[in-house]
Formats: structure tokens, sequence, C-alpha cells
């Protein structure tokens, strides 16, 4: 038997409101410094704990883009255009961890120097870091254009003569 469309709606909503919940708690936890991540055996008296704060806020910021990317998409196609496809299923479930990596990608990316913002852009305050990562997930696709850009820059092939 197979799911209908509005079954398949549900459970990609379903999946992207526990990715928002469990991103926001990741982001909670980091933020409050809590002790859930000695779990892992991480303590906040590490000599990276800001850097791998830092991780975590890129991290959960380009993941709650890429969320919020599928769920206007879901919104756009089954609610407005009524033009749901099943068959990008797949791609809903995929967003929201690409964006996470998108978010650490553009993060590691402009702190390296690759990607300049602009003079008075810094990515100082983690308010900064964080909608630089959710823009990241957002919008995905432009992003992946301008990495791809740079890659280019950095990497060009010599011309044969």
């Amino acid at each position: 038997m197979s799911a209908t469309r509005k079954e398949i709606v549900w459970g990609i909503c379903f999946y992207l409101f526990v990715v928002y919940l469990v991103l926001g708690l990741l982001c909670y936890f980091a933020w409050q410094q809590s002790d859930v991540f000695s779990w892992i055996g991480w303590s906040w008296d590490h000599p990276n704990a800001e850097s791998v704060q830092r991780i975590i806020y890129a991290l959960v910021g380009g993941g709650l883009g890429g969320t919020s990317y599928c769920f206007w998409q879901l919104f756009e196609h089954y609610c407005r255009a009524k033009d749901f496809d099943s068959i990008w299923a797949i791609w809903y479930f995929f967003g929201p961890i690409s964006g996470s990596l998108l978010g650490i990608a553009t993060y590691a990316v402009v702190v390296g120097g690759l990607l300049v913002l602009g003079e008075s852009i810094s990515l100082r305050s983690n308010w900064a870091l964080f909608a630089l990562s959710y823009l990241s997930g957002f919008g995905a696709k432009r992003v992946l254009r301008k990495l791809h850009a740079i890659a280019g820059e950095i990497f060009k092939e010599e011309e044969e003569t």
C-alpha cells in the first residue's frame, strides 16, 4: 500500500518539526554551555570550547535555514501552487542536512578570508555568525553557486598553448 500525497506531506511536516526542535535544543544547550554535552565526553573547560560553540552555531543556523526553506517550499507546492510531487520527498529530507553543512562551510570560507562580506561586517558576534549560517541554509542554491565560483578562482586550470 502506498502513501497518499497528504500522508507524505504530513510525514515531511513532522520530520521538519522534529529537525527544528532538535536544532533549537542543540543551539540552546550550546548557548547555555550545558552539561548535556558531557554525554559525549565534552567539557566547556576545554581550550577550544569557544571554537566548538561557534561551529555548533554555524551548524544549527544553517540547519534551521535549510529547514525553513523546506517548509516554505512545501507550503508553496502543496498549499499554494498545488503541484506537490512526492518524488521530491528526498529533497525535503536532505534540505536541513545540507543547510547545516553549508552553514559550517560558509563560516569556514568567511573566517578563512576566502570571501569578504564587507568592511563593516564581521563574524565576531555569535548573532552575525548565526545569521550568516541561517541565510546560507535558506539560500542554498545561491551559496553553492558562490562557493563554486570561489573554487573556480582558487583552482584555475592552466590554459593549454
